[in-house]
């Protein structure tokens, strides 16, 4: 029964850092310019030849379908984490996880104003989405894996 208790406390204390440490990336990206971010933006796009610096370049359509796809992924998949941590880590009652994802994705938005870029509704509503997808993967991983049983 012991190893049990100890094996929950540290799976709590690496999923809560885990969490955490998401978050904070989700601020840092916040955080910068928009110059900077889209800078990331088109690094990430040409390392996965997803474009062609001809296609930064002149700005073509193709270039920005790809950035505004990898850009609202990453608010996506960022939040699908976060959601998935507080899950596992803190609450799984979806109301509660999804207050947090919503009150972490407005904080979020409202960092980018200090930035010089603007806040977006849209992205919260995509945050939202991706803290959903996080809850459900990691209830239903919870409720059927082995791991996450005593």
């Amino acid at each position: 029964m012991e190893v049990i208790s100890i094996r929950k406390n540290t799976f709590k204390i690496i999923g809560v850092a885990l969490v955490i440490l998401t978050i904070l990336l989700a601020f840092w990206f916040s955080s910068q310019t928009g110059d900077v971010s889209i800078g990331q933006s088109d690094r990430v796009l040409l390392e996965l030849n997803l474009v062609s610096q001809y296609d930064i370049t002149a700005e073509t359509p193709k270039y920005f379908r790809r950035r505004f796809l990898l850009r609202k992924g990453a608010h996506l998949v960022i939040y699908m984490i976060i959601g998935m941590g507080v899950t596992l880590t803190v609450t799984d009652k979806p109301k509660r996880v999804l207050t947090i994802v919503i009150l972490l994705a407005a904080f979020d938005e409202f960092i980018q104003i200090f930035t010089g870029r603007g806040a977006s509704l849209s992205d919260i509503l995509i945050d939202l989405v991706g803290g959903a997808i996080g809850w459900f993967v990691a209830k239903f991983s919870k409720d059927n894996i082995k791991i996450f049983k005593p």
